[in-house]
């Protein structure tokens, strides 16, 4: 079941479940910037739904996807984890199972570019910056990597262990409005906050002086 909320704890209204044709095992949700759809992947039932962002009444469910410009090629999703928008408004998957990152329109019939191609070792989260790069992080080879909008690799960090700067299964990832990067170090039972080399966002930010990292009690 799911539910949104009001920010004061109101509820608004409650998603309906239907054996086989809601998500079996969610794992997260994205909204539409430009009509506040809901997505949800669900990496058990290996497709996204998409639910009305005022009503919750389910609008349909993506299980893949035809390449650009291929109405003959139809590429299935394996196991979608985090999901996003670009800032172009379209969606990004983290497909776990494809060891890569879809990004396709949000009808979810055309597939507009492919990201780590098969290489990325675990895609977990997902998150946009305010410049367009592309931040995953990989939880079986614990690091985050960063990709360029044209799906470039630009840089990565991380590293198994349980110092500082290292990470074990990070999970879900997140950007804020100072270009800081929160990522979710689930072994380390942590969240740790990087920033990252100047060169990669000069011309939109100073670069962050210090990074931190936060422990759960």
């Amino acid at each position: 079941m799911f539910h949104k909320f009001r920010l004061n704890g109101d509820c608004l209204f409650s998603f309906p479940t239907k054996p086989r044709k809601t998500p079996e095992k969610p794992w997260d949700i994205a909204v539409s910037p430009n009509d506040n759809t809901i997505y949800i992947s669900d990496w058990s039932r290996r497709r996204v739904y998409v639910y009305n962002g005022q009503n919750g009444k389910k609008i349909r469910s993506i299980k893949g996807c035809y390449r650009r410009g291929k109405k003959d090629e139809f590429v299935e999703f394996s196991r979608p984890a985090g999901i996003t928008f670009d800032l172009g408004g379209r969606l990004m998957i983290a497909d776990r199972g494809e060891r890569c990152v879809w990004c396709i329109n949000t009808e979810g019939d055309e597939l507009i570019k492919t990201i780590g191609d098969g290489h990325i070792q675990d895609p977990y989260g997902i998150a946009v910056a305010k410049d367009g790069k592309i931040v995953v992080s990989e939880s079986e080879s614990d690091c985050v990597s960063v990709f360029g909008d044209d799906g470039e690799l630009l840089h990565y960090f991380g590293g198994t262990g349980t110092g500082e700067g290292q990470l074990c299964r990070p999970h879900h990832v997140f950007i804020d409005s100072n270009m800081k990067i929160y990522v979710a170090d689930t072994q380390n039972k942590r969240v740790q906050i990087f920033s990252l080399p100047e060169g990669l966002y000069q011309n939109l930010m100073p670069a962050p002086t210090a990074d931190i990292t936060l422990e759960h009690p």
